[in-house]
């Protein structure tokens, strides 16, 4: 949760959990994860997708249910959720990325600043005042305690600093006292030359002054080269050069060895599917503005800021690439055009073109055209996602529609209705056979569609492979 975002929750919760669920949705959906990918990148979109399943499932909430107990309660595990982790084979971590992102969602919303001040926010607050001071005095003795704790695990970390470095030290120490005694123990011997005048006589701390140089030495079974590896004598090999092929070999050799496990990790293989390659390289069409004609002091997508000026004034603040007039905002490209917008405060003069009477609803492969003339100028525009109030439309690389989430059930959608003698549907049905029995589904996100929070899974040939009837509305096939 960003500044803006936790300051917009101060005066406009809901608004800031619209505006979230839309940035979450964006990352979604233009970051593409692989088995490969770096586990970071794969934590980022989890947390994204287990924030917006709990804003959604709030959302949803009637108003008197919106408090902070249930926002607590809510969890981030659903349909959408297996999905990812199975693609990713995701494990262990998955679960603590969920539990870690659950509560954090929690103290976003509920706590404005962790450290200095407790505000609850008074959209969501379903409680009496002495609720609140016990709610307050159990966060303070919380603190408290955690405090002390934190204290305690520092002087034991010290302490055990400590020691590591006390043993560290006397190890050095005995190091250094067998080397010098080694060094003691064999010093250096003198060459004399003998009344003949040769050199061989070694004169050394030996009383017996013997000829070490007429000592057979001991043949040296080292692997190192050239160093000791031919003969008796314990000198160097005449042989100056390495088999460079030999040494090839035996890498190579070591390397067959290794298990996969030792040459691939799941987070930083450099190994990538072509098929997943070639998906990520498909060049993206370039979006044009669409031709309208835009009534006198309005803006539209593509307006040069000096014609927002002229329309809506100066800002309230300026953020570079973002305009905000209280708290709307109207966001610009690379080349100061405009790039979208989020019209919170409905102050905006934003326009896409009029609802028109009596248009058909839109449906999936819907072209931008016909969702405006279905359901007017969005609320809100970021990225491939329009909003419509808390409803969403999604968008592809082409334009068209994807998928939608009508949480304000105010979406002119439809993809189909249900037949009265439509029989249930179950395990390999088609999405027609779907729609027949259940007509048109609240949101679609990818291979999954909801009908209020039960789900079903598409294969990619289309054919059902598992539900989640938590809303109890699915008409199943429960025999099959």
């Amino acid at each position: 949760m960003d500044n803006s975002l936790r300051e917009l929750a101060k005066e406009h919760t809901l608004e800031a959990m619209k505006i979230e669920i839309q940035k979450n949705q964006q990352l979604i959906d233009t970051t593409p994860v692989y088995r490969n990918t770096y586990r970071t990148t794969k934590i980022e979109v989890l947390r994204a997708i287990i924030r917006n399943h709990i804003l959604r499932q709030f959302l949803h909430l009637s108003f008197e249910d919106r408090t902070f107990q249930n926002l607590k309660r809510l969890k981030g595990t659903s349909n959408e959720f297996e999905i990812f982790i199975s693609n990713i084979s995701a494990t262990s971590y998955a679960y603590e990325v969920t539990y870690n992102a659950e509560k954090q969602l929690f103290l976003d919303y509920k706590h404005v600043n962790h450290r200095n001040t407790d505000y609850f926010l008074e959209q969501l607050l379903d409680t009496s005042l002495e609720e609140q001071d016990e709610t307050i005095r159990i966060t303070r003795t919380t603190r408290i305690f955690s405090s002390v704790f934190n204290m305690i695990r520092k002087t034991v970390n010290i302490a055990g600093l400590s020691i590591s470095w006390l043993i560290t030290i006397f190890f050095v120490v005995c190091i250094i006292g067998a080397v010098i005694g080694t060094i003691r123990n064999h010093e250096p011997n003198t060459l004399e030359a003998d009344s003949t005048g040769n050199s061989n006589a070694i004169v050394g701390s030996d009383s017996d002054n013997k000829m070490r140089s007429l000592d057979v030495q001991i043949e040296d079974h080292s692997t190192a080269s050239n160093f000791g590896n031919e003969g008796i004598s314990g000198n160097d090999s005449s042989e100056d050069s390495v088999d460079d092929t030999a040494t090839e070999n035996v890498i190579d050799a070591s390397l067959s060895t290794l298990p996969p496990e030792a040459v691939k990790s799941d987070d930083y293989s450099f190994e990538k599917d072509k098929e997943d390659q070639t998906s990520v390289l498909v060049p993206v069409e370039e979006e044009e503005p669409v031709a309208i004609e835009i009534p006198e002091e309005t803006f539209t997508m593509g307006s040069t800021k000096d014609q927002v000026k002229a329309v809506m004034g100066n800002p309230t603040s300026n953020l570079g690439s973002s305009w905000n007039y209280e708290y709307s905002s109207i966001q610009f490209d690379q080349n100061e055009q405009v790039d979208g917008w989020s019209n919170i405060s409905h102050n905006l003069k934003a326009y896409m073109g009029d609802q028109k009477e009596h248009a058909s609803p839109f449906t999936l492969d819907s072209t931008k055209e016909d969702v405006v003339d279905s359901m007017g100028t969005p609320t809100s525009i970021i990225g491939t996602t329009w909003g419509y109030e808390y409803s969403m439309v999604n968008f592809d690389r082409n334009h068209t529609v994807i998928g939608w989430s009508n949480i304000s059930d105010n979406l002119n959608v439809s993809i189909g209705l249900a037949q009265k003698d439509a029989m249930p549907f179950t395990t390999h049905s088609s999405k027609q056979e779907v729609i027949n029995a259940m007509g048109t589904p609240t949101s679609i996100i990818g291979d999954t569609w909801s009908y209020d929070y039960s789900s079903i899974r598409f294969d990619n040939s289309g054919e059902v492979i598992s539900w989640s009837d938590i809303s109890h509305n699915l008409k199943i096939d429960s025999l099959n």
